[in-house]
């Protein structure tokens, strides 16, 4: 094999790893598969908060929506995706008109009226609220 001495650091860096994968397939292969199994189980972790719930969706289609507070595996990504979100408090949300912080609504006697609205809700199944709410 002619290669020209010198070079760039980088450069012959490269070149010495490819003479040691070429000189010791079988190493840098066992190597590689042990990469990539260290990496599928560290994807597979995930934890879950305290005050939060966990929805695990298989192919985008929920199998679990009751994952409590832990350490916890899935399967590797592509296959599982998990939605975490507190479950633990009271959501707030104020409902607004177009610009105005305040409703202008009809009665049944038709009278007008103008009603600030707020809405006050907890999350005690994460897969209705995923999947059932609009």
């Amino acid at each position: 094999m002619v290669r020209e001495p010198g070079g760039s650091p980088s450069v012959r860096l490269v070149w010495r790893l490819r003479d040691a994968i070429r000189s010791n397939w079988s190493r840098a292969f066992g190597i590689a598969l042990l990469a990539l199994a260290a990496w599928l189980v560290i994807d597979a972790i995930y934890t879950v908060d305290n005050g939060e719930s966990a929805a695990v969706l298989r192919f985008g289609a929920l199998v679990d929506d009751t994952v409590e507070p832990g350490l916890r595996l899935r399967a590797p990504a592509g296959v599982d995706d998990v939605t975490k979100t507190r479950t633990g408090e009271v959501f707030r949300v104020e409902v607004e008109a177009d610009r105005l912080p305040w409703l202008d609504l009809v009665t049944g006697d038709e009278n007008l009226i103008e009603v600030v609205l707020t809405v006050q809700y907890r999350i005690t199944r994460l897969g209705d609220y995923l999947f059932r709410t609009e």
